[in-house]
């Protein structure tokens, strides 16, 4: 899933989600129409940690359902999410992006995601499209951009860029931020 170069994230509606499986999106190759993979909601083992801490969402790759990767809400009051490998080890997170406040002179949330590594170094950012909600650009340090995204019609096309070729593990960051309002 992760090599192809543009993916289409199509998110399942009420009437056609399949209830058992959880599952939310199916994640297709744009160019070539084959069916890559899907998300899909996991509940917490346990009553008590549920309560605490907002189910998961899980992707898969297509063929025989592999997990790929997870996304999930540090806490269900909190911005940040984690992005965990498929041995459940971390990857990276998203945090909502700060700005210094011209008000208060103190950082302050200013709406957009920022990509973290699993050591905390900004690999990225989202901005969105001036002007236009439905698309943005995925943006490194440097401003480079990593990857960009546009919704139409229900979907979510993510095209990455070369920026981000080599790099498995940010790939799946930059899917996560597309599928993170799936989670919430």
């Amino acid at each position: 899933m992760l090599e192809s170069r543009v993916l289409l994230v199509r998110p399942m509606f009420a009437s056609t989600a399949d209830r058992s499986s959880g599952r939310v999106a199916d994640i297709w190759d744009a160019l070539t129409g084959n069916l890559l993979g899907s998300a899909q909601r996991r509940a917490s083992e346990d009553w008590w940690r549920g309560w605490l801490r907002p189910p998961a969402l899980t992707v898969h790759e297509a063929d025989d359902e592999p997990l790929l990767f997870i996304l999930q809400r540090r806490w269900y009051f909190s911005g940040f999410w984690n992005v965990l490998d498929a041995d459940e080890q971390p990857v990276g997170w998203l945090r909502p992006s700060l700005h210094d406040s011209p008000l208060s002179g103190r950082l302050a949330w200013r709406g957009g995601l920022s990509i973290l590594d699993r050591d905390g170094r900004c690999l990225g950012t989202l901005q969105m499209q001036t002007g236009v909600a439905e698309e943005g650009s995925l943006l490194d340090p440097q401003g480079a951009k990593l990857a960009t995204f546009r919704a139409r019609a229900g979907e979510t096309e993510l095209a990455f860029h070369l920026a981000a070729d080599s790099e498995p593990f940010l790939r799946m960051l930059l899917l996560a931020v597309v599928l993170q309002p799936l989670a919430a």
